[in-house]
């Protein structure tokens, strides 16, 4: 399926069916969903990197990768390790 053609799908849907939910999604989004789930549940970010397609590794990490609310935890709780506050 070419690509225009997956979003001539979604946006054709989302305008006729009139779903209020998808107003204001953008079907590259899902790149983001992806990637940040990948590399939150152990992915290399080299493999990463090469199933988007993207030459360099910097651009998922800096780009596609958020940092997720479990995430942020993991890293405050190591913090806490490290202060010898645990």
């Amino acid at each position: 399926m070419e690509k225009n053609r997956v979003h001539y799908e979604y946006y054709h849907l989302g305008m006729t069916e009139n779903v209020p939910e998808l107003e204001g999604f953008h079907f590259h989004t899902l790149r983001h969903t992806y990637t940040t789930n990948l590399l939150s549940n152990g992915a290399q970010p080299k493999d990463v990197q090469e199933l988007l397609g993207h030459s360099d590794v910097s651009t998922i990490m800096n780009v596609y990768a958020h940092a997720t609310r479990e995430a942020k935890r993991t890293s405050a709780r190591l913090l806490d390790k490290v202060a010898g506050n645990d």
